[in-house]
């Protein structure tokens, strides 16, 4: 019996040094092939972007609220209008609590006929189920999107025909564009399913300002993602709104991120509290203290004239 019980013992440990193994490979390899993207992949410019003279973004889904009667959780949805256009960006965690803080805000899906997505992630789709099925899943009851414009840097199931695959810069409205999609190598346990992901940002060009970038995680990080952004479009980038995903880094480890959004000379900055930790966005506050603004649900960030 021992000598069986070994056995087994042993043919478990190899399977799973094995599996580590394969793991291992797989996410060197999305390493070396986001890379590779990164440095081949030609930037089509967008022609014509266009200007808005005011945007508004008003957190629907965030790990921090404004009010008690919001509820905040991990994750992000932000309801972004212009002049022309109101997109919703994301669609949090929980579809029920989305539609509780919706409900609240006195919003309902009727006020957006165009959805933007970041990236596949269950906390920007709608929970693990919309994420296992390769969809997105908008409130409870779930909202018919079918007539809905929906911008994604890689293919969804179940979207309509109104699906847009934003693999290059592309304008979305009068001022308003995608970044296009930028590849990233996927976080664990995510990459079991697929080690290589992409994401794209929501780029608003104000009327005498400049750009806005709107984030989900920056995931590609804030250097690519004004790169890519300063590559697509003519206009300054003055401002940095959404996830950056610096999770527990200290102050120390965000500086050289901080350096370089300096560099930017920005006259907005907004950090998600959904990925990055306390020390980090202290850290920001600190760094920007006359155009840093806080994103909680329900308080809504307004820029322009």
């Amino acid at each position: 019996m021992i000598k069986f019980f070994l056995k087994v013992s042993g043919v478990v440990v190899l399977f799973a040094v094995a599996a580590v193994a394969v793991q291992w490979g797989r996410q060197a390899w999305a390493q070396s092939e986001a890379e590779r993207a990164w440095q081949t992949s030609a930037v089509q410019p967008v022609q014509d972007l266009g200007t808005t003279s005011s945007l508004v973004i008003l957190p629907v889904f965030e790990q921090a609220a404004a009010r008690p009667d919001l509820e905040p959780d991990h994750g992000v949805s932000y309801l972004v209008m212009t002049d022309h256009q109101t997109i919703l960006v994301d669609a949090g965690m929980t579809p029920a609590r989305w539609q509780h803080n919706a409900n609240a805000l006195g919003m309902n899906a009727a006020e957006f006929n165009t959805i933007f997505l970041t990236h596949l992630h269950p906390d920007h789709l709608g929970g693990q189920s919309a994420w296992w099925a390769n969809t997105i899943t908008l409130g409870d009851p779930p909202a018919d999107l079918s007539s809905k414009q929906v911008y994604v840097p890689l293919s969804l199931n179940g979207v309509g025909p109104g699906m847009v695959v934003a693999s290059q810069p592309t304008k979305i409205a009068e001022g308003v564009a995608s970044t296009g999609a930028i590849a990233f190598p996927e976080l664990f346990p995510f990459s079991l399913r697929s080690p290589l992901n992409a994401e794209q940002t929501l780029a608003v060009n104000v009327a005498g300002k400049g750009i806005v970038l709107i984030m989900g995680c920056g995931h590609p990080t804030v250097e690519r993602i004004v790169a890519r952004a300063q590559a697509a479009f003519a206009e300054p980038i003055v401002g940095i709104v959404g996830g950056l995903h610096y999770g527990s880094l200290s102050p120390e480890q965000v500086q050289p991120h901080i350096a370089f959004v300096k560099s930017l000379n920005p006259q907005l900055v907004a950090l998600s509290p959904h990925d990055s930790g306390p020390d980090a966005l202290q850290a920001f506050r600190n760094a920007f203290p006359k155009v840093y603004r806080e994103i909680e649900v329900g308080q809504s960030i307004v820029f322009g004239q």
